[in-house]
């Protein structure tokens, strides 16, 4: 009781600072109303800060507060840290001494009608044998006690820190799943394997439906304008310098990612090696505002195909003599379950597998710390052209777009790396050769590279 008074307190500072400092949003929540406690929930975890995300995405006063938290012992041998522990929930859970040691605690947490939670992947990160046994820990206790387990996905959680949070460069996100109730008889295989498989799809459901359909609709809105950002002089010089790190004529089979209304699909259509038959051009998109863009701009010689990134690209390896992708490769949010850099990371290598050897990637994004309103202000000639009056009504709307992308940055939802960490990205991936330019009034990177 005084552990869920405690949580209940600190759930109203707590609640409103995350929101405001961290864009703080509870999603699934109606899933779990009808739970009564105890419940057993399990998460992903990668910080202390956890826990307390987990309790205020509950509602207020629900009956579930007062989660206590397994927890690795050694965390308990400082005095002070092990009653501040104590105070939010956290037990130590003594998984080294094995099973019947370990469970001791929260199964007596359970049959005290007491909500127990369980972060399998992180407390004992390094500890080869303990991760082992952390796997088993939430089915044996959903097989002893026949409890409810609550799968939890927290996005935005890597690297928090209290700098972070207070300069805004956090969105925080839970997503609670389905809860899943154990059948008696059945096996501890099976239970383990649904257990995982809940939690890997509330994992998947946040970052498909509610992550990914939203940069959709995003994006679906910008492309209602985005071809008057062609006009701009700041755009312009990026579609230049773009040109100029491609091959004098191409050859072969080359894909276009993230085509929008189709500039650079442009660029490579007219370097085509018109005595070299056999050449082959895809230009791609997600969006079906820019596919429709596509399909009145390139009616013949241009394959159009609608591509997700967030799967995996319907191609063969070494298929592409070249791949381009302007201000595209970044924005990626997720990529077949992978979000973070790691998505970032994961593209890269598949489309590294897509290249030829001696194959070419020409890509551009975004600096770290990038500032578009500096590209505003470099196009200011196109944007008071008098003859394009609208020039300034859509100019604000791009800067105001623009300003977004450049928010999801800060806060990590995008990726926009320094110049040393993505050339060292890249050659990790098993890139060579690899070219680094500015542009667009120094905000943005062009990166040749080559398989």
């Amino acid at each position: 009781m005084f552990i869920a008074l405690v949580h209940n307190i600190a759930w109203i500072p707590l609640r409103f600072l995350f929101w405001l400092l961290a864009d703080y949003r509870a999603f699934g929540v109606e899933k779990i109303r009808s739970v009564k406690p105890p419940a057993i929930f399990i998460s992903n975890h990668h910080g202390p800060f956890d826990p307390f995300l987990v309790g205020i995405g509950l509602p207020w006063l629900s009956p579930l507060h007062g989660v206590h938290w397994f927890t690795r012992d050694d965390e308990f041998k400082r005095p002070i840290r092990k009653h501040t522990l104590r105070l939010f929930g956290a037990f130590p859970g003594n998984i080294r001494s094995g099973y019947e040691v370990a469970l001791k605690t929260p199964l007596r947490y359970l049959a005290q009608k007491i909500s127990v939670g369980v972060f399998p992947d992180w407390c004992y990160h390094g500890d080869v044998s303990s991760l082992d046994r952390m796997q088993n820990v939430v089915p044996l206790l959903a097989e002893k006690t026949n409890q409810p387990v609550i799968p939890v996905f927290l996005y935005g959680v890597r690297n928090v820190t209290w700098w972070k949070l207070f300069t805004r460069q956090l969105k925080i996100h839970v997503m609670y799943g389905a809860p899943y109730y154990p059948q008696a008889g059945v096996s501890h295989t099976r239970v383990y394997e649904d257990v995982n498989k809940l939690l890997f799809q509330t994992k998947w459901n946040y970052l498909h439906e509610i992550l990914h359909g939203g940069e959709r609709t995003f994006w679906e809105k910008y492309g209602k304008f985005y071809n008057y950002l062609e006009r701009a002089d700041a755009y312009q010089s990026l579609i230049s310098d773009f040109q100029n790190l491609l091959p004098e004529s191409i050859h072969g089979t080359w894909l276009d990612i993230g085509s929008g209304s189709g500039q650079i699909v442009e660029l490579l259509a007219a370097r085509i090696d018109r005595n070299k038959d056999g050449t082959r051009l895809i230009a791609s998109d997600h969006s079906q505002t820019m596919l429709s863009h596509l399909k009145k701009r390139f009616m013949h010689g241009v394959v159009i195909k609608e591509i997700d990134l967030v799967e995996k690209l319907p191609f063969d390896g070494k298929t592409f003599d070249g791949i381009t992708a302007n201000l595209v490769l970044p924005y990626i949010v997720h990529h077949q379950g992978l979000y973070g850099i790691e998505a970032l990371e994961a593209l890269l290598r598949e489309l590294h597998h897509l290249l030829k050897p001696g194959g070419m990637l020409v890509w551009s994004t975004p600096r770290r710390g990038v500032r578009f309103i500096f590209t505003f202000f470099a196009s200011w000639r196109s944007i008071l052209r008098k003859d394009q009056r609208e020039n300034l009504k859509y100019g604000l709307r791009i800067l105001r777009q623009a300003r977004q992308i450049q928010a999801k940055g800060r806060r990590g939802i995008y990726h926009f790396l320094p110049r040393t960490m993505l050339v060292a990205t890249l050659e990790q991936t098993g890139f060579k050769n690899i070219h680094v330019d500015r542009s667009m009034a120094g905000q943005v990177f062009i990166i040749r590279c080559e398989k």
